[in-house]
């Protein structure tokens, strides 16, 4: 049996919580520290690669790569509402992972990691399934799979479906 590492909070993060709140178990199950890594890591990939192919028109900040300003500055707004909406999404994808690596987890976790939110009752499955299913369809809508175009849907879906896996 593989046994993973336990899965520790900054002491800092949940300080002022009571131990046995289910606020407390919310920010256990959503592991909120991690999100700005997930969606810098995220959007690194994403400019890395447009670096190498160059300008492609309709992803947001792709302009940016070797733009002159006065070629940005009429749009950056719509490029940072952009960007906010993508990372909005990327974040709201890894949180549906983390909320359904919980669910999928459940019967190790009652064995080995009781305290968990999960198997100690502080939050539901059926809240933690729910709140998933919520956070995905709302990401997808932010990242543009939901009335977008063709392509960003299918990259989108592709996404979630590697999430789900």
């Amino acid at each position: 049996m593989v046994r993973r590492a336990p899965r520790s909070i900054p002491s800092h993060y949940l300080a002022a919580v009571p131990t046995h709140s289910r606020l407390r178990g919310w920010l256990e199950l959503l592991r909120l520290p991690n999100l700005p890594t997930a969606a810098s890591n995220a959007l690194l990939g994403a400019w890395l690669g447009l670096a190498a192919v160059g300008h492609v028109p309709g992803f947001p900040g792709s302009r940016w790569l070797g733009a002159a300003a006065e070629d940005v500055a009429p749009t950056i707004a719509e490029d940072l509402l952009l960007l906010a909406r993508v990372t909005a999404g990327i974040c709201g994808l890894y949180l549906v992972g983390l909320i359904l690596n919980d669910v999928l987890d459940l019967e190790t976790d009652r064995r080995e990691r009781p305290a968990r939110p999960l198997p100690s009752g502080r939050v539901r499955v059926r809240h933690a399934a729910a709140a998933a299913a919520a956070i995905g369809l709302g990401s997808l809508w932010l990242v543009g799979a939901l009335g977008g175009s063709t392509p960003v849907a299918v990259l989108s879906l592709l996404l979630c479906g590697a999430v789900l896996l």
